[in-house]
């Protein structure tokens, strides 16, 4: 039951990359490809899911996520191999 299930999942999720891929771009994206980027197959796909950088993009995009460890120090923390025993 459980490896039906993982299949299942597994399938649904290779469904959503799938159609990700196949979108069809928007009038004005096609207008902002370089000339490159609209003559290669796979560059327009990757352009269409994202995952292709933008010509006037030079660095990555930081987002912060809000959660961050915070370590102090306390006896008792699993900061070792041991698992924090001391």
């Amino acid at each position: 039951m459980g490896q039906m299930l993982g299949a299942a999942l597994a399938g649904a999720g290779v469904a959503c990359v799938a159609m990700q891929m196949m979108a069809e771009p928007t009038a004005a994206a096609v207008e902002a490809m370089p000339a490159d980027v609209k003559n290669s197959r796979i560059k327009k796909t990757l352009s269409n899911a994202g995952l292709y950088p933008q010509a006037g993009d030079k660095r990555l995009k930081s987002t912060p996520s809000g959660s961050m460890a915070v370590f102090s120090g306390a006896p008792g923390a699993a900061l070792t191999k041991g698992g924090g025993e001391m």
